[in-house]
């Protein structure tokens, strides 16, 4: 370990190897010559290429010209020696020569000289840049990662037994990752390749190599890639971590044992510690777990050592990732937290006063059983689940964090779910499982990824799902989904998160999160004719009303029976200019009669924001303030004993006063929201969201 710790320290993720073998090009012959060296052989691949390469005192040099190595098939000039075995080939290139910024010049490992052959290749271009392109079946669309580093710069690649690594550096000796992939044993074909991206361009397209040496069948040092952790994972201390990784060796029967370490950054010097649970553990090994994580850092890696049966060593370090204490704050009264089905990585969750994060392993939520963690609380009857998912770890594109109902904690048990994903790429998505031990079903949802907003809402054998990306947007229904068999009344309602990687932790943040039973709702005109709608989120009311307003109202109202104190808070998120005075908002009231005494907080699209009451039954109307504020806008109001506050807010966070009104009313009121048109003849409309009574 003497000579790898000290390297490793300075660059985490960089291993140095020694060639062995090394079939050298001479690069100062002073005669150029297009003979090509014992073994090496060159090709056109698909229509439209040409080429051909020299070696000498300028370089080892490739010409070629074709359309592109890109798509479904290629077309370009291939310098290559067939591989049967393990080997290393490397090279500096130095000069990218073509008019066209994709002109590719690098090195790849293929299968075939077929157009469409799978192959993985390393390129440096003259307009792009390093990149990483490649094609993983016969026929199938190319692929492209960007690489970091300029010409020039040095590249490998490297086969040993079933892995194949593509790394570049700065100084053949410090290698830089770029990726491990699998490839079929046998004989492959590694080489050189060049492309004009211009089947017009010809001989002016060309890349210089220098010190080109490929290591040919030859035992060299064992083969390490760390697959787990990866750069920017989050470990908690309370929480096992599996470390996993690939491991090959020139001789199948060469290694002997593995070990892994801890290291720790200090201002770039990495300093390592062995992990009691991994230390010599056999050849066929290829994970660990490591009980007990730590000490907290921001700065981590681990080095995983493999030694052969010649005491040769080779390793590789993870990226850096951080080790964490657990959240502070216990779950809220009622709640609890449990991983549900097969997970091979504890999961855990915690509450600061505002915060819930939850760490989930498990293979997926999906399929007839799931693999999850599940931060939850029991619901009877009709309820709403609402909260914004801040941040989700990119474990896996479909690494799922979200919003649960469901029926008991069997893994196979039924469930609606509504789910972000860490990218775009997956998106959002209400899945559910119909019946118990059923497949699962899923309804794809916007290409959102965090933060954005989720919320479920159960009535009867009925859940809903709905979302919204901004606080500001309105609340967009996504899917009504009916259970064949009705619901138990008492349903599990929660946080799930599944990493959809088993033995490794995935990280989500979730905050304003609000379960609650949903209000008894009624909608209905008071001296108003015309409609309404509701579906326990979205709530539109529409009603040719003359006013609310003198002695006696007309209007349509969405309401619920209160008692006591309380407050109530609705958005209005869009109201018809039907009149400059129609008017939408938040209102207690003490009957259903027109003339009831009531006090009304609103909005107006031509007069702003006001609160207006009636104090006596049958009384006249009258205005208490007036505030500027037009839809959309939230409006909240406060009762206390007989004294009205409302305020009045663009963004549901910060709140300004609109005023306060004195009415007498009796303890048993009705509270919702209002709307009148103010024109007798156009129903005009107003759309609310966001509608909570509490205490």
């Amino acid at each position: 370990m003497s000579f790898l710790i000290p390297r490793l320290a300075t660059a985490a993720r960089r291993i140095s190897s020694i060639a062995v073998g090394l079939l050298l090009f001479s690069l100062t012959a002073s005669a150029q010559t297009t003979s090509p060296p014992t073994d090496w052989l060159e090709a056109n691949i698909g229509p439209g290429s040409s080429g051909a390469w020299s070696y000498g005192d300028e370089g080892f040099s490739v010409y070629g010209h074709g359309t592109d190595i890109w798509g479904t098939a290629d077309s370009f000039h291939y310098v290559y020696e067939q591989l049967n075995g393990d080997g290393d080939l490397r090279a500096k290139v130095r000069v990218v020569e073509g008019e066209d910024p994709w002109t590719k010049v690098g090195l790849m490992i293929r299968q075939s000289l077929d157009p469409g052959s799978p192959h993985h290749f390393l390129l440096a271009s003259k307009g792009k840049g390093l990149a990483y392109q490649r094609r993983l079946t016969a026929g199938g669309t190319s692929l492209n990662t960007t690489v970091t580093g300029a010409v020039p710069i040095w590249l490998r690649i490297r086969r040993a037994g079933t892995l194949v690594e593509l790394a570049t550096s700065t100084d053949s000796v410090n290698w830089d990752r770029v990726k491990t992939v699998t490839w079929p044993t046998g004989p492959t074909l590694i080489g050189f390749a060049v492309t004009s991206h211009d089947s017009t361009t010809a001989a002016n397209v060309f890349g210089v190599f220098d010190g080109v040496a490929l290591t040919g069948n030859a035992r060299s040092s064992p083969f390490v890639n760390v697959t787990n952790p990866e750069a920017g994972d989050a470990v908690q201390t309370t929480s096992p971590l599996t470390i996993q990784w690939q491991a090959a060796s020139t001789d199948a029967d060469a290694l002997d044992h593995f070990d892994a370490y801890v290291g720790f950054d200090h201002d770039g010097i990495v300093s390592y510690q062995a992990i009691a649970e991994c230390a010599h553990l056999p050849a066929t090994a290829r994970s660990c777990v490591w009980s007990h994580p730590g000490p907290v850092s921001d700065v981590a890696n681990i080095l995983v050592v493999a030694t052969d049966h010649l005491n040769d060593e080779g390793a590789d370090a993870s990226g850096r990732f951080t080790i964490e204490s657990p959240q502070n704050g216990s779950l809220p009264a009622g709640w609890s937290d449990q991983d549900i089905g097969h997970v091979s990585a504890a999961g855990s969750a915690g509450f600061d006063g505002r915060n819930f994060v939850v760490n989930g392993s498990g293979a997926d939520i999906w399929g007839t059983a799931d693999a999850f963690n599940f931060a939850h609380r029991s619901m009877s009857g009709d309820f709403t689940i609402t909260a914004r998912v801040t941040s989700v770890a990119n474990v896996n594109a479909w690494t799922k964090a979200g919003l649960m109902i469901r029926e008991g904690i069997g893994d196979n048990a039924r469930h609606g779910s509504f789910f972000a994903t860490p990218t775009t790429i997956k998106g959002t998505a209400f899945q559910y499982r119909q019946t118990d031990g059923g497949v699962s079903a899923s309804v794809a949802g916007p290409a959102f990824g965090p933060p954005v907003w989720l919320k479920l809402v159960r009535r009867g054998q009925t859940i809903t799902s709905y979302y919204r990306h901004q606080i500001t947007d309105p609340w967009k229904a996504l899917h009504y989904q009916v259970y064949d068999t009705p619901l138990a009344d008492t349903l599990e309602v929660g946080l799930a998160v599944s990493s959809h990687v088993d033995g490794k932790l995935a990280m989500a943040n979730f905050t304003d999160v609000l379960v609650e039973p949903l209000p008894p709702w009624q909608i209905g005109g008071i001296a108003s004719d015309g409609s309404a709608s509701m579906d326990q989120t979205i709530f539109g009311l529409f009603g040719k009303g003359s006013d609310i307003w003198g002695v006696a109202d007309s209007l349509k109202y969405g309401f619920v029976k209160w008692v006591g104190n309380g407050t109530m808070t609705a958005r209005v998120t869009s109201l018809q200019n039907s009149n400059a005075w129609a008017k939408a908002g938040v209102m207690f009231r003490e009957s259903l009669a027109p003339g009831s005494k009531h006090v009304f907080a609103l909005v107006s699209p031509g007069h702003g924001a006001a609160l207006q009451y009636r104090a006596t039954t049958d009384g006249q109307s009258a205005s208490a303030a007036n505030a500027s504020g037009t839809a959309p806008a939230w409006i909240r109001m406060t009762r206390t004993g007989n004294s009205f506050s409302a305020e009045i807010s663009t963004d549901g966070e910060t709140w300004r006063s609109i005023g306060s009104a004195t009415v007498f009313m009796g303890d048993s009121v009705y509270v919702g929201i209002a709307h009148t048109s103010h024109n007798v003849s156009d129903s005009g409309g107003a759309i609310f969201d966001d509608l909570r009574i509490t205490p």
